[in-house]
């Protein structure tokens, strides 16, 4: 997969006009231009790239304690939206119809990304299983790389929490408010001395009934955001293991996430919201709704 994406990508090499960088485009790599050609590009990479999506046979597995499916996500690289490169919306969803399911009855999940704008596929499945129980961490507005800087990326942080509002408020819609809880992350208590840790986890992992320790988990580039449905070129892999060394090591990676969390919900948001003032809010909002699908 790298070497197709690496063979219809500008290479990046010193400038010889100017002090920096440029783009050159690869000499006989037998594709379009993406910027003279962007039609012509779309077909030559959907031709490259297809077979790569496709299944294949398995070799056995019978002996195997973990196996690992890779998921793809290259819908900007498809000629149209009918005609999407990608197998990881369809593999997500996939794995979070299982908590759906009524044999998955008193399972567990967990579900984090930094920038929380989960697509509408995973905020439903996510909501969906409603004899699970859920937590959801989100970076604070703290911890988001964009705190402090400038309008109007300074307006992320808050836009991110008025995405993290709307999902509370689907879980609350949807009776499942003492099922599904929010936990913030941020290495310091709010109003204490920022350090400048920002968070960027991502991943969602999942403990069947029975189980004390997750058995699947996903990881990859992944916000699992609108974003990342549709803009972004991701790859992602789903985990499933029986190897105890293994799930142990996926439970300390949630409760690592954990150490720095405290719970959340509509009304603190609303109050930290609150803090930037009407004017602020009112703008961020418009923002929001401007361009929510590209955050």
């Amino acid at each position: 997969m790298h070497e197709k994406l690496r063979s219809i990508s500008y290479k990046l090499a010193p400038s010889q006009r100017v002090e920096g960088f440029q783009l050159d485009w690869p000499e006989n790599n037998g594709c379009p231009q993406p910027y003279l050609e962007p039609e012509a590009y779309r077909a030559h990479a959907t031709k490259l790239l297809s077979p790569l999506l496709r299944p294949t046979k398995p070799a056995s597995t019978s002996s195997a304690s973990t196996l690992v499916y890779p998921l793809s996500q290259l819908a900007p690289l498809s000629p149209s939206p009918e005609d999407t490169l990608s197998t990881e919306t369809t593999g997500v969803g996939y794995v979070l119809d299982v908590l759906s399911q009524p044999s998955f009855q008193g399972g567990k999940w967990v579900f984090t990304a930094g920038y929380f704008n989960p697509s509408d596929s995973v905020k439903r499945g996510l909501i969906a299983g409603t004899q699970t129980t859920g937590l959801v961490i989100n970076a604070s507005a703290e911890a988001n790389g964009f705190y402090g800087s400038a309008n109007p990326s300074g307006y992320l942080p808050d836009a991110y929490m008025i995405l993290a509002r709307r999902f509370l408020e689907s879980v609350r819609d949807g009776g499942m408010e003492r099922r599904i809880k929010m936990e913030e992350w941020r290495h310091v208590a709010r109003g204490g001395r920022l350090d400048g840790w920002t968070y960027h986890a991502k991943g969602i992992w999942i403990i069947p009934p029975m189980f004390t320790q997750p058995i699947l988990t996903l990881i990859g580039s992944s916000n699992f955001t609108r974003r990342s449905d549709r803009l972004d070129l991701e790859s992602t892999c789903v985990v499933i293991t029986a190897d105890p060394t293994l799930q142990s090591s996926l439970a300390s990676e949630i409760d690592n996430l954990s150490k720095y969390t405290s719970e959340t919900s509509i009304s603190k948001l609303n109050e930290m919201l609150a803090e930037g003032g009407w004017r602020r809010g009112l703008a961020v909002r418009a923002w929001v709704a401007a361009v929510g699908g590209k955050l």
